[in-house]
């Protein structure tokens, strides 16, 4: 089993950057159940100042492009 983190913060990236990675809880909702119908397990936290996502399955996998 593999488990990855992607993510970034007000320390590493722009406000630009940060708000391009910003979800409504609607598009939470969107982006984990794509990732559970493809067998992937995640969680995504998103805060003002940070965004981060962790996933765990059998075969590791690009954060990012899920997105």
């Amino acid at each position: 089993m593999y488990l990855q983190m992607a993510g970034l913060d007000h320390h590493t990236a722009s406000t630009a950057q940060r708000e391009a990675f910003c979800f409504s809880k609607e598009k939470q909702k969107t982006i984990l159940k794509s990732l559970k119908s493809s067998g992937i397990c995640a969680v995504l936290l998103s805060t003002c100042n940070r965004t981060e996502l962790y996933l765990s399955g059998i075969e590791p996998c690009q954060p990012i492009p899920l997105l």
